[in-house]
Order: structure tokens, then C-alpha cells, then sequence
């Protein structure tokens, strides 16, 4: 079986993986305007049960564009009143774009080499403890909802 070559499109999908109240909701393929609806329904299914933490893994993502970087705000957004919401992984390519968007400063997320600011320890250094599954700071199993009684930090 080949895997994908270059030129193809990949598919939007979003998987979700309840664990009691926490939430990974895992996006994969081309993110774009045409995925909104999908994601939209993705989100209406995690709304209907109650959510105390909500992480949207954005590693799987092979391409994003800017409205579809929009509809991750608005799920912030929708989200963050009732729940931790923490966003992770993505493309330098992603990152860029969400940076000169100025979606930063805005949403909590953490790319990939970048200390997740959910995880740091209040009033020190940030570390990516992400990097070490063996470490005090990683919760078992990590799927990057912050450790319960762990407050977010927010960049900015």
C-alpha cells in the first residue's frame, strides 16, 4: 500500500477521543474553508457533553488556511468560557501564519519545540516537558490536557 504522494489532497478529519469531561479533538488533512462544516459538526458533538478540558491536536494537519485558522478561534472562543482549552502541534509553515495573524497572542497554543504554556511551572522557566514522557510534569497518559488542579497560562 503507498502512502500519500506529493500533489495529493489529504481529507479533512476530526477524530475525537472523550476521557470522562477531558476532550482530544485530533485534526488531520487539508483544514480549509470546506472543512469548516465538518469541524463545526465536530465541535457540536463535543458540546454535547460536559467539557472541563479541551485540547485540539493540530499535528495531523497538512495544510491550513486562514479562514480555517479563524474557525479555530471561534472554537476557542465557544469553548473557553466553560472549559481549559489548550491548542498543539502544527507545521512551522502554521505557525508563521498563525503568528502574522497575530493568533498567538490570542489562542493558547504550542507548537512543536516551543514550551507548552499550559505546563510550565507558575513563576518559573517555561519547559517543554511535553519532550520527556518520563518527567514528573507528564501526565499518564499525555494527550496535552493540562494536569488537573494546574492553572493555564496564556501567552501575551
Amino acid at each position: 500500500m503507498e502512502g500519500p504522494k506529493a500533489g495529493d489532497r489529504m481529507p479533512f478529519r476530526a477524530l475525537i477521543d472523550h476521557t470522562g469531561d477531558r476532550v482530544l479533538l485530533a485534526l488531520s488533512g487539508e483544514f480549509t474553508l470546506e472543512a469548516g462544516q465538518q469541524f463545526e459538526a465536530a465541535l457540536d458533538e463535543i458540546g454535547r457533553a460536559p467539557v472541563t478540558d479541551l485540547i485540539v491536536d493540530l499535528s495531523g494537519i497538512t495544510f491550513v488556511d486562514s479562514t480555517a485558522a479563524f474557525l479555530l478561534l471561534e472554537a476557542y472562543k465557544r469553548f473557553s468560557p466553560r472549559a481549559t482549552v489548550m491548542f498543539e502541534g502544527g507545521s512551522a509553515e502554521m505557525q508563521r501564519m498563525f503568528e502574522s495573524a497575530g493568533l498567538t497572542a490570542v489562542l493558547p497554543i504550542a507548537f512543536p519545540g516551543v514550551a507548552h504554556p499550559s505546563t510550565a511551572p507558575a513563576g518559573g522557566t517555561d519547559h517543554d516537558w511535553t519532550a520527556n514522557p518520563t518527567h514528573p510534569h507528564h501526565g499518564v497518559p499525555y494527550i496535552g490536557i493540562p494536569r488537573p488542579g494546574m492553572p493555564p497560562r496564556h501567552r501575551g
